[in-house]
């Protein structure tokens, strides 16, 4: 009785071996590992380029310190370096080759009084003139101002604008510097020879039409040496009396005396008749 012969069918089923298997996931874990390989090499390349492009750029800059660009129009007042100098190119260590200055607009810098600067404010008309050239005045106008006091000096730090378009003025002069600040009560401005200083406090005699001497009590604002500013008793335009005696009463008539050649202020003329008087200069801003 002889046996049945049947057929394999295991590559018609699309079955493997085992070792098949095996040898097929090796191959795919290798070619996995070259490709990470492979991108690791081009992370690596892209790397380098990086770094020489961050070099060339370095270099560049470098190269372009070969050309010195002024940030601005201006004057070189300063020169710190010589042709055949070593230059540090080190932003800590380094020295300033230039100075450099714009003088067509000029920053004038002043300490505004405290009874002044009530009244201060940004665009404020200012007059600057230079000691050197009295005769010329150069016109500003208040750019900024602190405010607050300097507590040690109790002053308003200010800065004036002054345009200088034909370059007259020179950058770190010292000038004089004049500001139209308005004031918010009116003042009498009075000869300071008027004063009268006694047991009664301080006082000025004024003269009527009749020669009648009257006595205000006066409270000085500011004093300016040759005259005084005052706040209360007189309304401008009095007629006071100048250097007047210490026993000068109200009620006292007095009369007007001419001013004579060893009496006469600097200036005036003995010939013509003057008067012992001052006037109060009503001074509202």
């Amino acid at each position: 009785m002889g046996g049945a012969i049947y057929p394999a069918r295991g590559r018609a089923n699309g079955w493997a071996t085992q070792q098949n298997a095996d040898q097929t996931r090796l191959t795919l874990s290798a070619q996995n590992a070259t490709l990470a390989s492979a991108q690791a090499d081009v992370a690596v390349a892209t790397a380098n380029v990086e770094a020489q492009t961050a070099t060339v750029q370095q270099l560049q800059e470098l190269t372009s310190f070969e050309a010195i660009t002024a940030p601005f129009d201006g004057i070189v007042t300063e020169r710190n370096v010589d042709k055949g100098d070593l230059i540090n190119g080190s932003a800590s260590g380094g020295t300033a080759m230039f100075v450099l200055q714009r003088d067509d607009v000029l920053r004038v810098h002043i300490d505004v009084p405290q009874s002044a600067s009530v009244g201060l404010e940004d665009g404020l008309a200012a007059q600057v003139t230079q000691p050197e050239r009295p005769a010329e005045v150069f016109t500003g106008a208040v750019a900024r101002h602190a405010g607050s006091l300097s507590v040690g000096s109790r002053t308003m730090p200010t800065e004036v604008d002054v345009a200088n378009g034909d370059h007259r003025l020179q950058p770190c002069l010292f000038v004089h510097v004049s500001l139209s600040i308005p004031q918010g009560w009116p003042t009498v401005t009075v000869p300071a020879g008027a004063i009268l200083l006694n047991g009664q406090g301080l006082r000025v005699a004024t003269i009527d039409r009749d020669g009648s001497v009257r006595m205000h009590e006066v409270d000085i604002y500011r004093d300016f040496g040759t005259s005084v500013e005052r706040r209360n008793s007189l309304h401008g335009g009095e007629r006071v009396a100048v250097n007047p005696p210490a026993n000068l009463q109200a009620g006292d008539k007095v009369r007007i005396a001419p001013v004579s050649a060893e009496t006469a202020p600097a200036g005036a003329s003995p010939d013509k008749p003057k008067v012992l008087t001052g006037s109060a200069t009503d001074s509202k801003g």
